[in-house]
């Protein structure tokens, strides 16, 4: 009686243990993350977009993905020291997101990419 008594209170153990598990991911941990301010999240994208425009001028010579490991290590550094912090998904789809829209606009004709910075210092301007 006394093992049936134990096997039954290690099941309610287990079972309340998977049900705050689940409360927690499906419920606590979305409103934590509904806090960050309006101004955060913007904050956070204009640093997304300025690192993006940066390094297509500035490291235009490198590949995609080099590029975009040299904005993702940038735009890290600066959300430490703004207090943002934020999942490494939700950082590589805000840059994503800054890639199409440079895109978009370099299709657009709204801006051009400007090389001639790179240029000029290779020269020796």
């Amino acid at each position: 009686m006394d093992q049936m008594l134990y096997e039954v209170l290690k099941l309610l153990i287990m079972a309340a243990v998977v049900f705050f598990a689940y409360l927690l991911k499906r419920e606590i941990i979305p409103f934590v993350q509904s806090k960050m301010t309006a101004e955060q999240l913007a904050t956070a994208r204009e640093l997304a977009e300025m690192f993006v425009y940066m390094a297509q001028q500035v490291f235009n010579d490198k590949t995609g993905a080099e590029r975009k490991a040299i904005v993702t290590e940038a735009l890290k550094a600066a959300l430490i020291r703004t207090n943002i912090s934020l999942t490494d998904q939700i950082i590589d789809d805000m840059i994503e997101a800054a890639v199409k829209g440079l895109r978009i606009a370099e299709s657009s004709g709204e801006i051009t990419v400007n090389t001639e910075i790179t240029a000029d210092k290779e020269r020796g301007a």
